[in-house]
């Protein structure tokens, strides 16, 4: 923790996983477009000895607080989802139901 991480996100989960994290975060200035992003991201941070120590000092905190690491928070919205998708199933075969003849 405390080492900003630049992302290029890819195709599978895993090449995403970083994006998640950033954009939860409220940094996703740091996910690039590809891979001459990457440089652009990478040199532009490295150049600004300023803002890399704010990154630096904040980065923790950023990341612990947001969403994706909030535990409570993400089962709550979880159980949310859950229940909506079990309630439009159910619903959903009442109308298969009442249709039949």
């Amino acid at each position: 923790m405390g080492v900003p991480v630049i992302t290029v996100p890819g195709e599978t989960f895993a090449s995403r996983h970083s994006q998640i994290h950033l954009t939860a975060a409220g940094l996703p200035e740091l996910v690039a477009r590809d891979y001459d992003d990457y440089v652009t991201v990478a040199v532009g941070l490295a150049n600004d000895a300023a803002r890399l120590g704010g990154l630096r000092a904040e980065l923790r905190g950023k990341v612990s607080s947001s969403p994706a690491c909030n535990g409570g928070k993400f089962a709550e919205g979880f159980a949310a989802l859950m229940r909506d998708i079990w309630r439009n199933w159910c619903l959903s075969r009442d109308g298969d139901r009442q249709q039949a003849p």
